[in-house]
């Protein structure tokens, strides 16, 4: 039997209360469109378990750039790459998943839930009610009925 803990970091639970250092990376993308030199400013963001940006880090990130530009901007290959330029890094801080994204996924969900509830037939069971809707639908065919054509 194995005694040694699971780290925090691989239970599933526990993944959205896993902190994370979040930087944002400013680079430009020099490539030559035909023979005029062109630029592209991309921004990038990299969370790591560590609050320092490694040489490994740096790697990544300009791949990740390289195959991103070619991705959205260049998806006929018409652009040969010149190079990838880090202009800043900036240190966002320390959070979990849901303090970097601000609560957005919550709102999102709690903006659905609204509109489908706003969405769904309602279920009518007073008959004074009902007999009101139907009147009302009859009155509305009636008008339709009597417009010209």
């Amino acid at each position: 039997m194995n005694d040694t803990p699971t780290p925090v970091s691989e239970t599933a639970s526990a993944a959205p209360l896993i902190k994370k250092h979040y930087h944002m990376f400013a680079i430009m993308v020099v490539y030559f469109d035909g023979k005029m030199e062109r630029r592209k400013f991309l921004n990038t963001i990299n969370a790591s378990l560590h609050p320092f940006v490694s040489a490994f880090d740096l790697a990544r990130i300009q791949q990740e750039t390289q195959v991103r530009f070619h991705k959205e901007f260049d998806k006929t290959k018409k652009y040969k790459l010149i190079d990838l330029y880090v202009q800043s890094i900036s240190y966002m801080g320390l959070m979990t998943p849901d303090q970097f994204e601000g609560g957005l996924k919550a709102a999102a969900e709690a903006e659905l839930r609204a509109i489908e509830a706003a969405n769904a037939p309602k279920v009518i069971t007073d008959p004074k009610e009902l007999q009101e809707v139907v009147d009302e639908a009859l009155a509305e065919d009636a008008v339709a009925s009597e417009k010209p054509q």
